[in-house]
């Protein structure tokens, strides 16, 4: 059995869960020995790629220019519709929803993981936005098979696009930090108190609410927000900042190494999203096992993943997310707590369960 991926998320992500989620079952493919794999992306910077072993070329990854993702997006999706047109697999996994593969893949079976429901459900009226959500409501559609990486994605799916139940199968993520005594290359300067945050900061990511809920005890405890990913901050997001005089309490690091964002995790008070939505949440995981407690909103797929091991406050509240955070600070004892259980969930969730589950679905379409 030859499994193909194609270039999409890896021409899009140099870091993200999407990219690094395909790159764990990629890599486990290839260390099982068992099955075959290609992936049709000719050139890419993607970090995980890169880390494994995995990419072909690096694409100027030093150098930054207008049209440089628009430029690779062409080159690899020429590259990977030649790659479909010669057939030389059994099942197409697709790693995003552009369809253009849709009249070179003939009668081969193809395997569609979706990683949440954004796009339904905090609809934006953009061309964009509008053209993503045709690609993912077709794509979905004329699935072979669907993987949700929740049973609150998988319920999404079925609610907003009437897919039968038994065309889905729930595969989790798995935790990349499960042996975090190995990680030690760090170099970052860290304050002493820290919350940390992850990812994206724009809409129902809800970093807002977040900093206007905490600014206060963020300047009279002396803690610092430590930002990471979800580029520099913005003029929006710098105006808000200092406007709450919490300019010096906020630190960005747009990009990190994994052994960077290992650090920032063991040595953080907890773990903060106040995200509105999340299809699963691989930071969650992170943070678990890194031993640093975790601080949740209590919506869609976070109860899922992190259990009893999380405090939980409403997203929409502002005294809710205050009260969350200040719990942390207030008790040791339940920080230890947090710590203890969140070492016990993660072990539920390992990228080897990811694999199996997802070789179950090749194997049903053989």
């Amino acid at each position: 059995m030859k499994i193909l991926y194609d270039y999409q998320t890896f021409t899009e992500q140099n870091f993200g869960g999407i990219s690094r989620y395909f790159t764990e079952v990629i890599k486990l493919l290839r260390d099982k020995g068992n099955h075959n794999y290609d992936i049709s992306s000719l050139i890419s910077n993607n970090y995980y790629l890169n880390k494994n072993g995995l990419n072909r070329y690096k694409f100027l990854p030093k150098l930054n220019f207008k049209g440089k993702r628009k430029l690779m997006r062409i080159v690899n999706k020429n590259y990977s519709r030649a790659v479909i047109k010669e057939q030389e697999f059994d099942i197409f996994h697709p790693t995003y929803y552009d369809p253009y593969f849709s009249d070179v893949l003939g009668k081969k079976p193809y395997v569609i993981t979706v990683h949440d429901l954004i796009e339904e459900i905090f609809k934006k009226d953009s061309s964009r936005h509008v053209k993503i959500r045709n690609q993912m409501r077709k794509l979905i559609a004329n699935a072979n098979h669907i993987i949700a990486i929740s049973n609150n994605t998988k319920q999404d799916i079925i609610k907003y696009y009437g897919i039968f139940s038994d065309k889905i199968t729930v595969s989790y993520h798995g935790s990349p930090f499960m042996n975090i005594n190995a990680i030690t290359e760090c170099n970052l300067k860290l304050p002493k108190k820290y919350f940390l945050f992850v990812g994206n900061r724009n809409g129902y990511k809800n970093f807002h609410n977040l900093i206007v809920s905490i600014a206060n005890l963020l300047l009279k405890e002396q803690i610092f927000l430590i930002c990471i990913g979800g580029g520099p901050p913005n003029m929006d997001e710098m105006r808000l900042i200092h406007d709450l005089k919490i300019d010096k309490n906020i630190i960005f690091y747009p990009t990190v190494t994994d052994d960077e964002l290992v650090t920032l995790y063991k040595n953080s008070i907890a773990f903060i999203s106040p995200s509105k939505y999340e299809g699963f949440g691989i930071p969650t995981l992170e943070a678990m096992s890194c031993n640093c407690p975790v601080i949740l909103s209590n919506t869609s797929s976070f109860l899922e993943v992190a259990g009893d091991a999380a405090i939980y406050f409403d997203p929409n509240s502002m005294d809710s997310i205050l009260d969350g955070v200040k719990s942390i600070i207030q008790s040791r004892a339940l920080r230890e707590d947090l710590i203890r259980k969140g070492t016990e969930r993660v072990k539920l969730f390992t990228w080897e369960n990811t694999y199996l589950k997802t070789l179950e679905v090749y194997k049903k379409l053989i």
